[in-house]
């Protein structure tokens, strides 16, 4: 397990090895750059997705590398905008999380 997801076990989050896919992660003032692959479990593909669900879950798991200045878990709750611009042509993509505001618990991200 990476020391990322040590970080987030260590916090109360716990993701089987089906939702790992968070493979390189560097961390900035109020950002977070992650390179994210599909777990390689058996059967498990993109193939059929536009994006694949555990690769979309995994952009969000970026969120929580960004700095927040706060130890509390953040859980995403609304989505303003979702726009695909292309089918993810394989099993890995790149996500870059900017936070935009933070007000109280309530916190504002692009992805």
């Amino acid at each position: 397990m990476s020391v990322y997801y040590r970080q987030l076990q260590d916090r109360g989050l716990h993701y089987g090895p089906s939702f790992q896919g968070v493979q390189q992660l560097w961390k900035g003032d109020r950002q977070a750059l992650g390179r994210i692959q599909l777990p390689q479990e058996r059967g498990v593909s993109a193939e059929g997705y536009t994006l694949h669900p555990a690769l979309l879950d995994a952009c969000f798991q970026i969120l929580g590398a960004a700095d927040l200045g706060s130890k509390e878990t953040f859980l995403p709750v609304g989505l303003g905008n979702y726009q695909v611009y292309s089918r993810a042509a394989h099993d890995e993509v790149w996500c870059h999380v900017r936070l935009r505001s933070q007000e109280g618990k309530e916190v504002c991200a692009d992805l």
